[in-house]
């Protein structure tokens, strides 16, 4: 058995590159773990929203609260109880749309990627996103007080926060998307 060292190295300099490329969409990486967020899943607008291909989502590339530069996301993410979030939502005007929606727990989780951690998403899509949590539409069914989060430092769902906690919001628009339940 013969082996062909330039197709070898050929091979691992391009396992390399994209990985440096990858890399570059997130702040800390996970090696060797699936993109679950890729790039070439997005179509990005001027206006500073990305569409999920996957998924027929148009989202917000900035927090509710900071502002799209034309390039980034600049500021702070605000606090909102999950009320007021919800409010956000419906108030919402950016980009000339006016039906954004605080999204519901498996949207959210649609765009966690998991390859990368503080925070969890393609930074490339979703700059300088927090690594905090950010509320879901979707509230506990136990327990009305008490709403779904992911958190996006490591891409968790979990609920537990009440309602009148202070979370970060990302809205959405488009169809709701067909889910199981809690």
């Amino acid at each position: 058995m013969r082996i062909n060292l330039r197709s070898i190295g050929s091979a691992v300099l391009l396992f390399a590159w994209s990985l440096a490329v990858w890399a570059d969409n997130c702040t800390n990486i996970k090696e060797f773990v699936p993109a679950t967020t890729p790039l070439e899943d997005f179509d990005i607008t001027t206006e500073g929203t990305a569409i999920h291909r996957k998924t027929g989502l148009e989202w917000m590339r900035c927090s509710v609260g900071q502002s799209w530069s034309g390039s980034t996301c600049t500021g702070e993410a605000a606090v909102f109880s999950w009320r007021l979030a919800v409010k956000a939502g419906e108030e919402s005007n950016f980009a000339n749309h006016t039906d954004w929606r605080l999204p519901d727990r498996d949207e959210l989780a649609s765009i966690i990627e998991q390859r990368c951690f503080s925070p969890a998403v393609n930074e490339a899509i979703f700059p300088n996103t927090s690594s905090n949590w950010y509320w879901s539409s979707t509230l506990d069914p136990h327990y009305s007080f008490v709403a779904w989060y992911i958190t996006f430092y490591n891409g968790r769902a979990d609920s537990g926060f009440r309602t009148d906690s202070n979370g970060r919001v990302r809205l959405v628009r488009g169809a709701p998307l067909v889910t199981a339940g809690p």
